[in-house]
């Protein structure tokens, strides 16, 4: 009787670059057993085709809303307070739906600029009254 020789499951990595492409990756298992003792799960890419690592920051630059490209200048003016860069058409909060807490932080500057002023003084009476 013959018998076929019995292979192990081939593991393929992808990549995401224009099209996911499969890498044999049975010469990376070491650096899969380093990740799965971190806290952080592995990033899986949009297409589910298995992808490991870290997300690209494909937005640095970018706007975040229409991904528009923002030149180096106009990213430190147009970045808003939830940390996000936008264009000069998304750059106001209410055009980017900001999640940063507006009133709040505008109440609490208020309470350090203008302490409360008492009606009547601690001290009493400082002046004397001539009839």
């Amino acid at each position: 009787p013959l018998t076929q020789p019995q292979h192990q499951p081939q593991r393929y990595f992808s990549f995401l670059f224009s099209s996911c492409t499969l890498i044999n990756i049975q010469s990376l298992d070491f650096k899969m057993e380093k990740n799965s003792d971190s806290q952080i799960p592995p990033e899986f890419c949009i297409n589910n085709c298995g992808f490991y690592g870290k997300p690209a920051s494909s937005l640095k630059g970018r706007c975040a809303m229409c991904r528009a490209r923002i030149p180096l200048v106009k990213q430190t003016t147009n970045k808003c307070r939830c940390d996000k860069v936008f264009c000069d058409v998304h750059k106001f909060p209410d055009l980017h739906s900001c999640d940063f807490d507006f009133l709040q932080r505008d109440r609490s500057e208020l309470l350090k600029k203008n302490p409360r002023i008492n009606d009547q003084p601690k001290g009493g009476r400082t002046f004397t009254r001539i009839d």
